[in-house]
């Protein structure tokens, strides 16, 4: 024998489920805005420091920091046109505390390259 539900507390408890879904989505954009926001601010700072150096011209972020929502464990991507990727990619780490993966727009495949001149944040 089967036992019915009422359909009033179901109603209640599917609602209670979309409003704490909701609520984390809120919570989790509002901590990838806050990461996003103390990462660029390193970011910027590396890159004075690099300029300052000379091993450092033009330079693109892209991946979850520039198009999605980076997270405790998200790596910084990094586009350079010139030489520098390694020392520049080095000292990023050193600083932000994160890996990071940088490359050349020679090294990238074409359609990144693209993307990222189109969508990439400039550092």
């Amino acid at each position: 024998m089967t036992q019915q539900i009422d359909p009033a507390l179901l109603a209640a408890f599917r609602r209670a489920v979309r409003a704490n879904i909701q609520r984390e989505i809120v919570e989790e954009r509002a901590e990838a805005e806050q990461t996003r926001a103390e990462v660029l601010a390193q970011l910027a700072e590396v890159m004075a420091e690099a300029r300052q150096r000379g091993f450092a011209g033009q330079v693109w972020l892209f991946g979850s920091f520039a198009w999605g929502l980076p997270g405790e464990r998200s790596d910084i991507d990094l586009i350079i046109e010139g030489d520098g990727a390694d020392e520049l990619a080095s000292q990023v780490w050193r600083s932000c505390n994160r890996p990071v993966h940088s490359m050349t727009f020679a090294q990238a495949p074409p359609s990144l390259a693209e993307r990222v001149r189109r969508d990439g944040v400039p550092l």
